[in-house]
This record gives C-alpha cells, sequence and structure tokens, in this order.
C-alpha cells in the first residue's frame, strides 16, 4: 500500500481541515499536542502535524485546504 503523506498549513487535520471522506491518520502529532492518547506516534516539527491518507488528493483539494504534500 502506498502512503501518501501530507501537512496541513493553516488548520488542524480534522473537521474542514481535509476534505470530507478522506480516511487520515497521524504519522507526526502536531508540535503543541498534548500527545497522552498517541504516546506511539512521534511528535512533529510542523505546527499541525503530518497526516496519512487513505488516497492521493487532487491538486484542487490541496489548493482549496492548504495542505502540502510531505516527502
Amino acid at each position: 500500500m502506498t502512503a501518501y503523506r501530507y501537512r496541513t498549513t493553516l488548520r488542524p487535520a480534522g473537521f474542514g481541515g481535509v476534505p470530507m471522506g478522506v480516511q487520515w491518520h497521524y504519522v507526526e502529532l502536531p508540535r503543541d499536542h498534548p500527545g497522552h492518547l498517541f504516546q506511539d506516534t512521534p511528535r512533529g516539527t510542523y505546527n499541525f502535524g503530518v497526516i496519512e491518507t487513505d488516497r492521493p488528493l487532487t491538486k484542487a483539494e490541496m489548493e482549496h485546504f492548504d495542505i502540502i504534500a510531505v516527502a
């Protein structure tokens, strides 16, 4: 399975931060996230962390939600 990793730039992932219907999870927690529920997930260097999605996002989705691909 291919991993599609992204970071949001203006808001956290979740409702209104990721296109509707896209399944996602954190692979790096946001910098200021308390982290007590995600003890096995590393804390990221980005304000809103790094997410992994179930499918690649389109260019239009990335522009609309201010999302940047992470290599």
